[in-house]
């Protein structure tokens, strides 16, 4: 039920063109993942490119550290 709720914020957000808070969602949803189950995901490439459209410094750093994460997991 929780990941129904974050995919509809997400959804929301995008129609908001709101990309920083997108990005924000996909990645602190991602990070969490990768921690757990490694590899990485759509939601991680698309968080990281707006990050980048934005030139949001701490995002593109969260997005480094989940795709790390994700390595060192397998």
């Amino acid at each position: 039920k929780a990941e129904r709720y974050r995919s509809a914020a997400i959804e929301r957000l995008r129609a908001l063109g709101d990309r920083r808070a997108t990005a924000e969602l996909l990645l602190a949803e991602t990070s969490a993942r990768a921690l757990v189950f490694g590899g990485t995901s759509a939601k991680l490439r698309e968080g990281e490119s707006l990050a980048r459209e934005i030139d949001w410094r701490e995002g593109m750093a969260m997005a480094d550290q989940a795709r790390s994460s994700a390595a060192r997991r397998g």
